[in-house]
Parts: structure tokens; C-alpha cells; sequence
């Protein structure tokens, strides 16, 4: 995923285009800080597990740039595919502004012991979602399906994945994380 985000913003910055910006920013803090997050299970017991300067400088970074392209985009300077730019650049700066609140507040409201564990799946899978999305949107384009149901999709798909999991999850019993008995 680091690969195919990192051509994707090489080619967004060549490129110019608004709409894969957005997919590049929205699907590269998913992974990012469904990464990160493995790191930082129990913010709660130990000072190491909490965010660090490399945590919130990328995603200063790219709440940053989303509300930059969000302005750019609601002055005018975007004609095609707006509404797909609000929503995934309004996605972004919300999951940013979730992982902000838990770096300040990292053992408080919503933190549970097991937070991590859907804090990586929906970051995961949003973003690979997010991925598909535009390579449904751009390369598939010969199947008959109109827009935006051609990037739609494998939103919808894997959300109702993302939901089955976090269900399945939900049901078994609390493990302890290793090291913290």
C-alpha cells in the first residue's frame, strides 16, 4: 500500500488532479495511522505506546492539506468531481481530527483496551477501499456502470466488511496485550 500511495502522490503532484489528491490523502492517513496504531495499544499504561512527533507531524500534515484543498475546491477551483473531493477530504480531516483528539487525550473517551484493534481495521480498510475506488474510477472504465457507482462500490463493499468484522470482534473476550500483566 506505501508503494501504490507514494506512485499515487508522485503522479498527483505531476498531474495536478484535485480528485486523486484527496483519494491520496484520505487512503495515505488510513494507512498510516492503521499502522501507527499497532504501535500504540494501550496509550493508557505506557507513555511509549503514545503518539510521537512522527505521529503528529504527518498528520498535521495531511489535515493540512486537506482543509487546503477542501478551500481550493469550495472557491471555485475544482469544476470536476467535487462531490467525491468534499467527501473524501471531509472523511480525511475527520479521521485526523479523531487521531489529534487521541493524541492529546490518549486514556480518555472513546479509549477501551481494545480500541486499537477497529481503529486499525476501519483505518485498513478504508483505505484500501479508497484505493480501489479510484482504480475502479479510472481503469475500469469499459464496464457499463455509471458515476459515481464506478468509485462507489468498493466503498460500500468494504465497509460492510469493515462492519462484519468489527461484529465478529466485538463477541470474543478480551485478550491481554502481551507485556501488560
Amino acid at each position: 500500500m506505501m508503494g501504490v500511495l507514494a506512485s499515487a502522490a508522485l503522479l498527483t503532484v505531476l498531474a495536478l488532479n484535485p480528485y486523486f489528491a484527496a483519494l491520496t490523502l484520505s487512503a495515505t492517513l488510513g494507512v498510516f495511522s492503521g499502522i501507527r496504531v499497532l504501535r500504540r495499544k494501550r496509550p493508557d499504561r505506557e507513555a511509549t505506546d503514545r503518539a510521537t512527533a512522527l505521529d503528529w507531524a504527518v498528520t498535521v500534515t495531511l489535515l493540512a492539506l486537506s482543509f487546503a484543498l477542501l478551500t481550493y475546491t469550495a472557491a471555485g477551483g475544482v469544476q470536476h468531481r467535487q462531490p467525491f473531493i468534499y467527501a473524501l477530504t471531509g472523511a480525511t480531516i475527520l479521521y485526523a481530527g479523531y487521531d489529534v483528539l487521541r493524541f492529546l487525550r490518549p486514556a480518555e473517551w472513546p479509549f477501551f483496551p481494545r480500541l486499537w484493534l477497529y481503529e486499525h481495521m476501519v483505518k485498513m480498510l478504508g483505505a484500501f477501499a479508497a484505493v480501489l475506488s479510484a482504480f475502479s474510477g479510472s481503469v475500469l472504465t469499459f464496464i457499463p456502470i455509471p458515476d459515481p457507482w464506478k468509485q462507489l462500490w468498493p466503498t460500500i463493499l468494504f465497509y460492510l466488511i469493515t462492519i462484519m468484522m468489527i461484529a465478529r470482534n466485538a463477541r470474543r473476550p478480551v485478550m491481554p496485550v502481551q507485556g501488560s500483566e
